[in-house]
């Protein structure tokens, strides 16, 4: 909770700033695309009440992709909204062998840019983002049998950095990292325990966007 509530802090905080001086909130609107490579941490398998043993499920790099939405109300500062899904292969499940299956998560986010200008084409920046997002784990199996497949809602938060380049007018691309987290949702394996398992992401996202006036 307290978590949540620093990164609604973090994002609200310049929009009140923002808005508070003179009105251009949609002055300057924009759509982007994003896409990239993406490494999804092991992730836990914390049963409640130690009703079986725990496990971890680890991944192979996997693949994100994205769209926003957004604006500039002020020349530091960008505001979107961003829907992401990302997506990953079991490589293993420990203990256990012979793993397979899938995990997804899909997240729409409210994302806050600070654009540090350097007087050149290139904009570095830095941003946060928090949302709600969809975390699939789809037929996880471990020694020949599948032991989950279900799906959870959690909150869901995010950090960037990266640089920006003018390439035409209206048209910009970006470079970024960008590390996603989310709480720990309760899942339900085939036998009907219940189990905590929480997502965290670390990614290289590149875009491009195009201002719509």
């Amino acid at each position: 909770m307290r978590l949540a509530l620093l990164a609604f802090l973090l994002v609200c905080l310049p929009l009140i700033s923002a808005l508070s001086d003179e009105p251009r909130f949609l002055s300057q609107p924009y759509v982007a695309v994003r896409g990239g490579w993406s490494n999804l941490r092991d992730m836990p398998v914390d049963y409640h009440h130690d009703a079986k043993p725990d496990r971890d499920i680890g991944f192979d790099n996997g693949w994100l992709a994205g769209l926003a939405v957004g604006t500039q109300p002020r020349d530091w500062l960008r505001v979107e909204l961003e829907l992401s899904h990302r997506q990953h292969e079991v490589a293993l499940v420990m203990p256990g062998s012979g793993a397979g299956g899938s995990a997804s998560a899909t997240a729409g986010m409210l994302n806050a840019y600070l654009d540090l200008p350097t007087n050149s084409r290139f904009t570095p920046y830095l941003g946060i983002g928090i949302g709600a997002a969809s975390l699939a784990q789809r037929d996880v199996s471990a020694d020949g049998a599948v032991f989950t497949a279900d799906r959870s809602w959690a909150f869901a938060y995010q950090a960037m950095a990266g640089v920006g380049a003018q390439l035409a007018p209206r048209w910009s691309g970006s470079l970024e990292y960008r590390y996603f987290g989310t709480s720990s949702p309760v899942f339900s394996d085939r036998e009907g325990y219940f189990y905590d398992s929480e997502t965290r992401a670390h990614a290289l996202v590149v875009g491009v966007t195009r201002s719509l006036w």
